[in-house]
């Protein structure tokens, strides 16, 4: 993508870049409850968001992050 990006919330962001939420360590999961990070993700946007929320991963991330049964 070629959007410019912002850590900063929706009201100081400027009108059309996209919120970067830092959640974790560069290039990897954490070792324990991987998927943690992707509801920590989805809570931090704004509530009318969440609901049309989706995921857009490849199958490599998705078995990385999956829980083990």
């Amino acid at each position: 993508m070629t959007a410019p990006t912002a850590a900063t919330a929706d009201l100081t962001r400027p009108f059309g870049a996209l919120q970067f939420i830092t959640l974790g360590a560069a290039g990897n999961f954490a070792e324990t409850n991987p998927q943690d990070r992707l509801i920590d993700m989805v809570h931090a946007l704004v509530s009318p968001y969440r609901q049309g929320a989706v995921w857009v991963m490849n199958s490599a991330t998705l078995a990385r992050i999956r829980p083990e049964r």
